[in-house]
C-alpha cells in the first residue's frame, strides 16, 4: 500500500486488502523525529505493521536523524532525498558505484 496516511490509504484498508508492504507517506515522516507526537506515531506504526506481518517502507526521508530513527525502529526500507534526488538513468550506475548505500542502524534496505 503506497502513501499510507493519505486519502484512502488507511487502517481499514490494511485489514480489508491483502498487502505485504506498507509505505508510510512522507507527510507522516516530515516532522519526525523532532516532534514527539510524530515520533510516537511513526514508531507505533512501524511496530503495528511488523506485528501484522507487513514490511514497512518510509518515504520522504530528508535528514540523518530521520534515517537513523527509522532504522532504529526497524523500518525495512528507507527512501528519500537524504540518500539521493531523482537523477537521469545515465547518472544512476556511476552514482551507485561511487556511494556506499549500506543501510544505517537496523534498516534492511535503502531505496535510492
Amino acid at each position: 500500500m503506497d502513501d499510507f496516511g493519505t486519502g484512502y490509504s488507511n487502517l481499514s484498508c490494511v485489514l480489508d486488502l491483502p498487502f505485504e508492504c506498507v509505505k508510510l507517506d512522507q507527510s507522516l515522516v516530515a516532522e519526525f523525529p523532532d516532534d514527539q507526537r510524530a515520533d510516537l506515531l511513526v514508531r507505533t506504526l512501524v511496530s503495528l505493521f511488523h506485528n501484522m506481518g507487513l514490511q514497512v517502507v518510509a518515504e520522504g526521508v530528508e535528514a540523518a536523524p530521520q534515517a537513523e530513527a527509522l532504522a532504529r525502529y526497524g523500518a525495512d526500507r528507507i527512501q528519500g532525498y537524504y540518500y539521493a534526488r531523482p537523477m537521469p538513468e545515465s547518472e544512476l550506475i556511476p552514482f551507485l558505484k561511487e556511494k556506499n548505500h549500506a543501510p544505517q542502524g537496523g534498516a534492511k534496505e535503502v531505496l535510492v
